[in-house]
Parts: C-alpha cells; sequence; structure tokens
C-alpha cells in the first residue's frame, strides 16, 4: 500500500513551536488550544500581515526546530517495512533542503518526498496513487477524501467537526497505525 503522510502537524508538532513563537512576537499568551482555525490571524485575531511578518523572520528556524510528534520516527519506521511511505507537504519546493535536514535529524524513514507548495493535496495524492493519506488539515482531509482517498486525520485544535465516512480521527500515531492496518 502506498501511504501519504504529511509533514507539519503530522510528523512535526509546529503547532507549539509556531504558537510560543507568535505569542513573544505578539506579546500576548495563547495555548495551542486557542488554536481553533488553521489561520494563524483568526486564532490570534490580528491582521494577517503580521503573521507573514513573523513567519517570514521565523519561518526556517521553525522548520529546523519543531519537535517530531512522539511515535513518528518508530511508528513509519514499522510501516516502511509492509508500505511506501510518501511524504505530502504543502512547503514549497525552496524548502526541500531544511524538510530533508530535518527528515534526516529526526531518523524519519519514507520512500519519496512530495514537496506540493500549496495546501491543496489532491492532484499529488492522485498521481502518487496515494491509498490512505495521514494528514491534520480537516480542510485537506475533505479535499482529498472527496477524490475517494481514505484519509486518518491527526486529531487537533483546528481540525474540530463532523466527519464524513472516509475520514477517522485518532489522537496519536500509534492510533494511526491501528487504523491503517484496517485499510490493508
Amino acid at each position: 500500500m502506498r501511504v501519504g503522510v504529511d509533514i507539519d502537524g503530522v510528523l512535526n508538532d509546529i503547532l507549539s513551536i509556531c504558537v510560543e513563537g507568535l505569542n513573544d512576537y505578539l506579546e500576548v499568551t495563547l495555548t495551542t488550544e486557542d488554536m481553533t482555525d488553521y489561520n494563524f490571524a483568526k486564532s490570534y485575531q490580528v491582521p494577517q500581515e503580521k503573521v507573514v511578518e513573523f513567519f517570514i523572520r521565523e519561518e526556517t528556524n521553525i522548520l529546523r526546530n519543531a519537535a517530531p510528534q512522539q511515535n513518528a520516527a518508530e511508528t513509519l519506521f514499522e510501516m516502511n517495512k509492509q508500505h511506501q511511505i510518501i511524504l505530502v507537504t504543502a512547503r514549497p519546493e525552496n524548502q526541500r533542503k531544511v524538510t530533508e535536514e530535518w527528515l534526516k535529524k529526526h531518523e524519519i524513514d519514507y520512500d519519496k518526498l512530495i514537496m506540493v507548495g500549496s495546501s491543496d493535496k489532491r492532484k499529488a495524492c492522485l498521481k502518487e496513487r496515494i491509498d490512505v493519506l495521514i494528514e491534520d488539515s480537516l480542510e485537506n482531509a475533505l479535499m482529498v477524501n472527496g477524490q475517494g482517498i481514505p484519509v486518518i486525520l491527526m486529531n487537533a485544535p483546528h481540525n474540530q467537526g463532523k466527519l464524513p465516512q472516509g475520514i477517522t480521527r485518532v489522537s496519536c500515531w500509534l492510533e494511526a497505525e491501528e487504523h491503517l492496518a484496517d485499510h490493508c
């Protein structure tokens, strides 16, 4: 089976490092649980330009320093014994080097890295013949699932809501591994 895996919010805990950095930058004290919208400007109730300024300044540091999700590396190592692991990230191609360095540093096992450059992963998942996608964005999950591809959705404050058939919510990598077995 060909398993698509998102990076930000799935393999790494980018949300925590972004909230910590934005709190310092904006001089506020929000928590990751306050991030009920994938758009940080909405969650922080600030103009989009403020968030863009922060990310222009800190993006590379964030990408380099985000901690891996608990059990992500170990679970992918085990999954890769039976399945092809295709990383499908919204990151643009100019972030390939920092992405590959992070993956190597954290010993993330995978077969291929696809840099989509936008949040819409439908075309990449279809082209790569992904059988199931592990994702944290509800919007991406709905779009990809709309193409007939099952999605395992990593639970996050920004992806709450009722899920249609074909999308399964999990709270951790160990649960994701269990649910992946259901798709075999």
